[in-house]
């Protein structure tokens, strides 16, 4: 039985409902997604989008969809993040 192809997961993490910043993230979204499906497309392998903002948009959101991710042993996964930089309330201001 030939081997299955392997699936690319393209995971975009984009912080598209804050006023200063969204545009700009969904703007990153469309050319990481585009890229990646003609990519995907042209290297004929499937294709899996996985989109986390909304009320997802959160560090246990990401967590939660990396942790129910379950790629093959020759899939790739690729994780994008548009938004703002992130630091633990215990870190200190630069």
């Amino acid at each position: 039985m030939p081997e299955k192809k392997p699936t690319l997961h393209c995971i975009v993490a984009v912080n598209i409902h804050d006023k200063s910043i969204g545009d700009t993230c969904l703007i990153d979204k469309n050319r990481i997604t585009s890229f990646y499906k003609k990519l995907t497309d042209f290297i004929q392998i499937p294709y899996n989008e996985i989109i986390i903002d909304n009320e997802n948009f959160s560090v246990d959101g990401i967590r939660s969809c990396i942790k129910k991710l379950q790629p093959g042993k020759n899939d790739v996964v690729v994780f994008a993040y548009s938004g703002h930089g992130f630091r633990f309330k215990n870190e200190d201001a630069l």
